[in-house]
This record gives structure tokens, sequence and C-alpha cells, in this order.
């Protein structure tokens, strides 16, 4: 058992390649498709999710598939010794926001490093790290989308509760006259907000009051 143990602490410096992994989760957000997909080598398994075409996003919602309506999940594990090493993808759309022809988009992705370890007790997860991705888009009817801004938040970067777990959570607002998308993150160690000007990608709008759409 030593043996087995020590094996597996050397793998915690080397993580398996996930490139293939975040390509296969953006396809699927550019698609607008929602799935929970396991990938083991060459070989991938799950099922397409189908939400109701009436229900939105849930707003500031934890980004966990299990609890979203819209999920985006890749687990790929194999990793080590014992199999149990590898990566998870989680999450999917947190909000959408509708201007004309146009959806204004928000999508947060859990990155998962999950390193190998002695699967005792069964069905335990072992020693976990976790960065967060966030990603807007706009989506023209029936199309792909297209990304516009993307942000990368390290595992260190996150605060770590008693538990040892992190939970990264989005404000999204857009203004539909001035065509500018607000972005506010909780849970990180440093306070993170963000504006994006869409004008040039949408176009202007008549004269007005703001109108903002939020997904608080």
């Amino acid at each position: 058992m030593f043996l087995g143990l020590a094996c597996e602490s050397a793998f915690r410096g080397t993580p398996p390649p996930r490139a293939h992994l975040d390509a296969l989760w953006e396809k699927h957000m550019l698609a607008g498709s929602f799935v929970v997909l396991t990938v083991d080598g060459s070989k991938t398994t799950g099922s397409e999710k189908h939400p109701d075409s009436l229900v939105d996003p849930k707003s500031e919602v934890p980004i966990y598939p299990s609890g979203m309506s819209h999920p985006i999940s890749i687990l790929s594990e194999g990793e080590g010794l014992f199999g149990t090493g590898g990566w998870i993808l989680a999450g999917g759309l947190l909000r959408r926001i509708s201007d004309g022809p146009v959806t204004i988009e928000i999508y947060g992705k859990r990155v998962i490093r999950r390193f190998p370890h002695f699967p005792f007790p069964p069905h335990s997860s072992g020693p976990e790290e976790t960065g967060y991705e966030f990603f807007l888009l706009h989506r023209k009817s029936g199309s792909l989308g297209r990304v516009i801004r993307k942000w990368v938040f390290l595992p260190e970067e996150t605060v770590i509760d008693k538990d040892d777990q992190s939970d990264v959570r989005c404000i999204f607002q857009y203004d539909s006259v001035n065509k500018t998308a607000a972005i506010t993150l909780r849970g990180l160690k440093r306070p993170f907000e963000d504006r994006v000007d869409l004008l040039a990608i949408l176009g202007s709008s008549k004269p007005g009051e703001n109108d903002w759409g939020q997904g608080e």
C-alpha cells in the first residue's frame, strides 16, 4: 500500500492533457447544446440535455451541473495507479438576455484538477483544486455563438472555505440601450468587475433610458 501511495503522489505534478476536453466543452457552448459526458480515451459516452425552451437559467446559481438547468459537464479520469485522477470541466449557461434577434449569454466553467489518490473510502473524490473560466457570448437566432470575452481564474485566486471548497458566482447585467455588458464575480480573493462595450458588434439603439437586464 505504501508503494501505491508513493506512486500516486508522484503524479501530482504531471497533469494529463486537457486541450481536447476544453475544445469539446467549448464546442457545445458555441452550439448551444447541453450535455453530461464521460471521456475515456477515444470513447465518449453520456447524454444530451434538452431544457424547456421557456426555462431560463437561474440567476447566480452555483456552478454545479447537478443544479443547473443548462449544464455542460465533461469528466475524464483514468490517471494514476488506481485510475482516480483526471479532469472535470463542469458548468454551463449561467444567464442569457435577449436583445432583438440576438442573445447575450454568459457561461461559467469549473476546471477541476482531480489528483490521483488511493480510493478509500470508496467513492471519495480525493484531493482536488478548482479554477474558473467565464465566457461572454453573443448569438444570433439559429447560429453558432461567438465568444466576445473570456476570463480565467486560477485555483489560487479563489476563496477556499472550511471544507476546502471554492464557490465563485457571477452577477451579469446588460444595458440594451448602450450595448454594454457588466460582470461581477463573488468568491475570489480580490473583487472583480468588468464592463464590455458591445456597440461595435451589435449596433446602436434609439436614445432613451438605460434598460438593464440583470442576472443576479
